[in-house]
């Protein structure tokens, strides 16, 4: 079996594009810290692409001096549900992320892809993205503690929109 996880990023719209039809089952980890733009661009990508996203709700709580929100989530709570439930690959929509030697295949097709890449196919194709993008983002994160890159600071930016 395999799975796609949903972040709700750009590269995040690719792969449903490119693997939805090998895929049997979206994972969204539901952490409570999203911002409303990304549970509505959860519903409006299942809508479009035709899917119904496995919503596994997650009490992260995370050690402070944590950096990256992505690894955290995959080790805690991904991998650990894909392996229980039989899955064998899953669709990362990180890149430059390594295995964690799971059980699990880790595939991340879209490694080595730039964000230029990445947006020219969404937009030739019509795909819809998170609307974080059209406000100025330049990524969206795993959790809004997690800090964007490039040295964007993601939970400054979500406080200053009134969502912490």
């Amino acid at each position: 079996m395999k799975a796609i996880w949903f972040i709700g990023n750009i590269e995040t719209t690719l792969l449903l594009h490119l693997y939805l039809k090998e895929a049997d089952e979206v994972v969204f980890l539901d952490h409570g810290r999203w911002s409303p733009e990304v549970y509505s661009y959860l519903r409006e990508a299942e809508e479009f692409f035709g899917f119904s996203a496995k919503r596994l709700d997650v009490e992260a709580v995370p050690p402070e001096s944590l950096k990256d929100w992505c690894l955290y989530l995959r080790r805690e709570f991904l991998l650990p549900y894909l392996e229980g439930g039989g899955f064998t690959v899953v669709y990362e929509p990180l890149r430059e992320a390594r295995p964690l030697g799971q059980r699990v295949e880790e595939r991340f097709p879209l490694e080595g892809m730039g964000d230029y890449e990445i947006w020219l196919n969404i937009r030739k194709r019509g795909l819809p993205f998170c609307p974080l993008y059209l406000k100025g983002f330049k990524r969206v994160s795993c959790a809004p503690r997690g800090g964007g890159e490039g040295g964007e600071d993601f939970s400054s930016r979500l406080s200053s929109m009134g969502y912490l």
